[in-house]
């Protein structure tokens, strides 16, 4: 019997599979899978590229609830069973990211020649009150950790905010920019709610 490799969660709402996947059904909900072996999987670069795919063929029409890269169930039952068990949790955060897309915000000191490259105080004095401002246009908000290749100088929030407000949302990006010129100011997205999902995988 294979083990099945579950991308995410998403709605049984009519709509068909995508590409080599297939939605399994439980009630309302729809696990998109495919057929693998059961084994520890490293998370390398083509299993992480495939995964984002995959997700990205099913974001633009319904919601999805993101699974960790790698999530492997030994067979379809078990898959079942952990839809069961938490279904509740599951429906009720399909419907918090429905229709709702995730912003990705970074912010760093413009570059001075010669100067070093160092967390300063305008730095996160400016990075917070701009990111301060562009959470009174979202819905949540969540700090994201910093990317080891920024050296460490700049803060990041991921945002979740309504589908129809994106350019609203980058609109207030770029008026912060101009309000804060020694700052670099950058959103990247719309991106799947990955920053607003834990699903809890203790099966």
């Amino acid at each position: 019997m294979s083990a099945i490799r579950l991308y995410g969660v998403t709605c049984q709402d009519g709509h068909g599979s995508r590409g080599a996947t297939e939605l399994l059904a439980m009630r309302d909900l729809a696990a998109i899978v495919d057929e693998c072996t059961y084994s520890a999987s490293a998370v390398d670069d083509t299993l992480l590229v495939r995964h984002v795919a995959v997700i990205n063929d099913y974001f633009p029409e319904r919601p999805v609830l993101p699974a960790p890269p790698a999530t492997v169930f030994r067979s379809r039952d078990h898959l079942v069973r952990w839809m069961e068990l938490h279904y509740v949790a599951l429906t009720e955060a399909l419907s918090y990211v429905d229709n709702r897309v995730v912003a990705r915000v970074h912010v760093a000191q413009v570059a001075t020649p010669g100067a070093p490259r160092e967390m300063s105080a305008t730095l996160v004095a400016g990075g917070a009150q701009a990111l301060r401002a562009l959470r009174r246009h979202s819905v949540a908000t969540v700090p994201l950790r910093t990317d080891p290749g920024s050296g460490g100088i700049q803060v990041s929030a991921a945002f979740l905010i309504e589908r129809e407000l994106w350019k609203e949302f980058t609109e207030q990006v770029g008026e912060l920019r101009t309000e804060h010129s020694h700052l670099t100011i950058d959103v990247s997205g719309p991106w799947p709610p990955y920053d607003f999902v834990h699903m809890e995988l203790g099966r």
